[in-house]
């Protein structure tokens, strides 16, 4: 492979053709591969990247291929209009494994807005794809300016909350000066399981719903040796006549299924079924599930830092955060824990810019 003409970020398209080692040349095989060159945002670009002035045609896509900086926690995309340029445009975000993820609403040229932006956040590691597509039913071409930018806001220390300990430490890693509203909220209580499966039975797990529960969701996480071990691992909700009300498998070695009580119709007794297909019969292996309960009632609570009406978070300096909660009333199994998110929001444009995953033990 010639390096030299690989030199711009993009998506590179080339045949491999192989011939028998021998005085025949025999054409054995052609392949088609596929070398992805990602965007990289890192200092020296302050994190984020701009394309001004743009051009896609109608029905057509402009693809960038972005490599996720380490430490990011939040991704800004925003789509402008490039001064007065028609445009019809709109963007999507597809995941390192080419499923999508977002698709904006289109940006037109004869609207008063100027731009369409979202946030995410708490996305895996790899590369992602933005694509800009010209609308199909663009008068012409379309001219635009995209914008993406990272933001890293994290945790120091991953220390448990508890009832007396509410505190956290958080960081801005990034060069940027981040200024937010900080707000809580409870959402419901999480049970942490550990299951023996072995390669001849069922694994069957029964639970059923309480008064002011919203739904429930299993989180079955594999490790990789284990996730080795089977052919297909299939999962699923029985009521108590044993039809499934709700039904997937494992495409790789973390999955999830929610159920909620209208899903349910009424049943009393419900059952989460693993039902894993091992190479060897005599294989076993001990999985990990969460059962998430998220709950009708969700508090908020309030969020307090060392400045009044607000979060200023500078580069690499740390700072102290009091989450003001108190123990909800929910009727919890023991041994669980609430859980809940600490959201920011930007002090400029208003809109949530992350959401802090935190699990409370009361105890």
């Amino acid at each position: 492979m010639d390096k030299s003409k690989l030199t711009k970020p993009g998506l590179y398209c080339g045949r491999i053709s192989a011939v028998r080692d021998d005085y025949t040349k025999m054409p054995e095989f052609d392949m088609l591969a596929t070398v992805i060159i990602p965007y990289e945002f890192n200092s020296t670009n302050d994190y984020r990247m701009e394309w001004k002035n743009e051009k896609v045609g109608v029905g057509m896509v402009n693809r960038y291929f972005v490599d996720m900086p380490a430490g990011q926690t939040t991704m800004h995309i925003r789509l402008s209009k490039a001064g007065r340029e028609y445009t019809m445009t709109r963007y999507r975000l597809a995941s390192p494994s080419g499923a999508p993820l977002e698709m904006s609403s289109p940006l037109y040229s004869l609207n008063d807005e100027e731009s369409i932006e979202g946030n995410y956040y708490n996305l895996a590691p790899g590369v992602y794809e933005v694509m800009v597509e010209g609308y199909f039913l663009a008068d012409t071409t379309s001219s635009y300016n995209l914008e993406v930018e990272f933001h890293s806001l994290k945790r120091v220390d991953d220390h448990e909350l508890t009832g007396t300990d509410n505190t956290i430490n958080l960081i801005n890693y990034f060069n940027d000066h981040l200024s937010y509203s900080v707000s809580g909220q409870l959402k419901g209580y999480v049970q942490t399981h550990t299951f023996k499966l072995n390669g001849k039975d069922i694994f069957k797990y029964p639970f059923s719903f309480k008064e002011g529960e919203a739904s429930k969701t299993f989180e079955l996480i594999l490790s990789k040796e284990d996730y080795n071990k089977v052919t297909d691992f299939a999962f699923e909700v029985l009521d108590d006549s044993g039809i499934a009300v709700a039904k997937d498998g494992l495409s790789y070695r973390t999955g999830s299924i929610t159920i909620t009580p209208e899903d349910a119709h009424g049943s009393s007794g419900l059952t989460y079924v693993l039902a894993p297909a091992f190479t060897n019969a005599s294989d076993s292996m001990t999985v990990t599930v969460k059962e998430r309960t998220e709950m009708n009632s969700q508090p908020n609570f309030s969020v307090t830092g060392s400045s009044r009406g607000g979060l200023s978070l500078y580069p690499s300096t740390e700072q102290m955060l009091y989450l003001n909660y108190s123990q909800p009333s929910y009727d919890m199994p023991e041994g669980s824990k609430v859980y809940g998110t600490v959201t920011f929001t930007s002090s400029a444009s208003k809109e949530t810019e992350y959401e802090l995953p935190i699990t409370i033990n009361f105890k």
